[in-house]
């Protein structure tokens, strides 16, 4: 089962529609991001625009993206051990 056809069904009706319709618009630009194709002027707006603009001086937890205060010395990635582990978790090693 694809990823498309796991979404599909579990919706239906209109709801459904709208899936078709939002998944069938990205289409084209999933295909050409796998073949390693440049973005397209109007995806390089659109990823600029959908970008968190935060500030560039502030940090933010690896995992759930909460302000970090970063201590004196060295440097935090995770605001709690419960962050830490979940990203070790869920990721490659």
């Amino acid at each position: 089962m694809t990823a498309w056809q796991a979404v599909l069904a579990t919706v239906r009706g209109r709801e459904r529609d709208e899936w078709v319709s939002a998944l069938r618009s990205t289409a084209g630009t999933w295909a050409r991001a796998y073949a390693g194709e440049p973005l397209t002027k109007p995806e390089r707006a659109l990823s600029l625009a959908g970008t968190d603009l935060e500030q560039l001086t502030e940090t933010r937890c690896a995992w759930c993206r909460r302000p970090l205060e970063q201590p004196v010395r060295g440097r935090r990635r995770y605001c709690s051990d419960r962050c830490r582990k979940a990203n070790y978790l869920l990721t490659d090693h």
